[in-house]
């Protein structure tokens, strides 16, 4: 028997030798087809909405908070599955550290990750190993190093309102949205004024650690030398700027993202209110999901595992809005054929059993964001009078079932109201707004004449999943 293994980067035949021997690789053909799966891209972050690893490197800082590894799957069936095994090579040993299952269909987007246990991965040679069923293991290595920390103890960090400043990007000739502005002071006193700007666009980040600036009359100017530009800083840290990200293309230095604020002359102040709370929703434990979903059932007595089981229900990420939510994956997904970040139908039926996930837009100003309940109020009503005005449309009628439940939920505050339509489109409408500190999101939850309590359980998992990265606290 001949053993395979394919890798992306030698670094250590030892290492290698003992990958071999711990999986016998056989090529897989099945029904007249091959099997096979792409070398895993190791990255610190994902898209999985967009189906590709964000930032793939083979060194990997130490504190990293989680390490990905990505790929695709060819020519699956149901019952296929992939292996990933993490390895980290110590004293000349290979230790297994993780390894997981996933099940792969068709051409599907793998995606795998390593959490580490003690703040911080110890320093080193890793690799992980993608094998489909008893096929070739598939083998990248990476090393994971020790972050330089610099010697200066002055360091703020300052976040802007993003609504304030537009985008553009010269190689894509389209608009691009800013999720995030960041001032960070690295030296601020008398000898010398250094900052660093970072930008997240697109899902990306641009920045610029090297900003120097002097002093005016009554700001500091910050010129951006390499790629062009400027920043104005007052003394209370508001700013003014008009900013270029380039890169070196076969044509010459090309605009990647231009940032400029809408209204030109404006002082914008920093959001310094709120403290920004880091948390990575892209992954999630099982066994947790697993616990929330049970405590949820308990909830529907009359429902059984059996009932639920159908309608597959899984966590979703959406890398764009950073939040993540579980819902009936085993439903038909429309989410392209609108403005919302999930909308699953039952079947192709596209009046009833219906899921849909989306962030409303701004009505409310940062005065009226001080009374979360109030603005789910005003949002429950005016999603009430639509109904209506609808219904009355198809000579329908709609009666709300009972009034808005307005509490909370750790930092979320939520809303939650049912609506019975009755007439020759006879429904359940189940409405969940969250308001997470920024944006207030809506889960709608249509259900036929006779499945309310599964619109309901539906309603009760989705909003006990959320999770939001973009979640601020006062």
């Amino acid at each position: 028997m001949r053993i395979h293994c394919q890798t992306t980067r030698h670094k250590s035949a030892p290492m290698l030798m003992m990958i071999l021997f711990l999986s016998l690789a056989i090529p897989v053909y099945a029904q007249g087809r091959v099997i096979s799966i792409d070398p895993p891209k190791v990255s610190t972050s994902l898209d999985v909405a967009n189906k590709k690893a964000v930032n793939v490197t083979d060194t990997i800082p130490s504190t990293t908070p989680t390490i990905y590894a990505s790929g695709f799957s060819h020519n699956a069936f149901a019952d296929d599955e992939v292996s990933v095994k993490w390895y980290f090579y110590k004293e000349k040993k290979l230790i297994l550290i993780k390894k997981q299952t996933i099940d792969a269909t068709g051409y599907e987007f793998i995606h795998a990750s390593l959490k580490s246990k003690q703040g911080n991965f110890p320093l080193g040679q890793y690799a992980v190993v993608f094998q489909i069923n008893m096929g070739e293991p598939i083998v990248t290595y990476f090393d994971v190093v020790a972050v330089k920390h610099s010697k200066n103890k002055y360091s703020k960090v300052w976040h802007y309102d993003t609504s304030q400043f537009g985008g553009w990007s010269e190689i894509k000739n389209k608009k691009v949205t800013i999720t995030d502005l960041i001032i960070q002071q690295k030296s601020w006193n008398k000898k010398e004024q250094k900052l660093s700007l970072i930008v997240k666009a697109n899902n990306h980040i641009y920045r610029d650690d090297y900003i120097f600036c002097s002093a005016k009359k009554s700001y500091y100017y910050c010129p951006i030398e390499d790629d062009g530009g400027y920043i104005k800083i007052d003394k209370d840290m508001n700013i003014q700027l008009k900013v270029e990200f380039a890169k070196e293309t076969a044509e010459g230095m090309v605009s990647e993202l231009s940032v400029v604020q809408k209204q030109k002359d404006r002082w914008i102040p920093p959001v310094a209110t709120k403290q920004k709370i880091q948390k990575d929703c892209s992954t999630f434990n099982k066994q947790s999901d697993k616990k929330m979903f049970f405590k949820v059932l308990k909830r529907y007595p009359e429902l059984t595992i059996d009932d639920i089981k159908k309608h597959k229900p899984g966590r979703y990420y959406d890398a764009k809005y950073g939040v993540s939510i579980v819902a009936p994956q085993g439903w038909n997904s429309i989410t392209d054929e609108g403005d919302a970040i999930l909308y699953l139908i039952q079947g192709n039926n596209t009046e009833t059993s219906k899921f849909m996930f989306k962030s409303l837009a701004k009505f409310w100003d940062d005065e009226q964001s001080k009374q979360p309940k109030k603005i789910i109020q005003k949002a429950a009503r005016i999603i009430g009078e639509i109904s209506v005005e609808e219904a009355i449309k198809d000579g329908d009628k709609t009666s709300p079932m009972g009034s808005l439940k307005l509490f909370t939920r750790g930092q979320l505050t939520i809303g939650h109201f049912v609506l019975n339509r009755i007439g020759s489109k006879a429904r359940w409408e189940s409405y969940t707004l969250i308001w997470e500190g920024t944006h207030l999101y809506i889960l709608a939850v249509t259900s036929k004449e006779n499945e309310l309590l599964l619109g309901e359980f539906l309603s009760s998992l989705g909003m006990e999943s959320f999770c939001s990265e973009m979640r601020e606290k006062k």
